[in-house]
């Protein structure tokens, strides 16, 4: 009775194993899908930046050349 209990018992961790393998794959999926994310923000950062002081900088060039 106690080798059944066993076998049991090793079949069960077998399966949390194989269950932990795929959160695993998940969670590296999940990974690459940050990374992506975070290289979108990255970018759209940069051109919000660079918009805002061009358009500041035509502000101020129309604000200097009006009399």
């Amino acid at each position: 009775q106690m080798d059944k209990r066993i076998e049991q018992v090793e079949r069960r961790i077998e399966q949390v194993d194989k269950h932990i393998e795929q959160m695993d794959k998940r969670i590296d999926q999940v990974d690459i899908r940050f990374e992506g994310l975070t290289k979108r923000i990255d970018r759209f950062m940069v051109w919000s930046l660079g918009l805002t002081i061009s358009v500041g900088g035509l502000v101020v060039a129309a604000i200097k050349l009006l009399p």
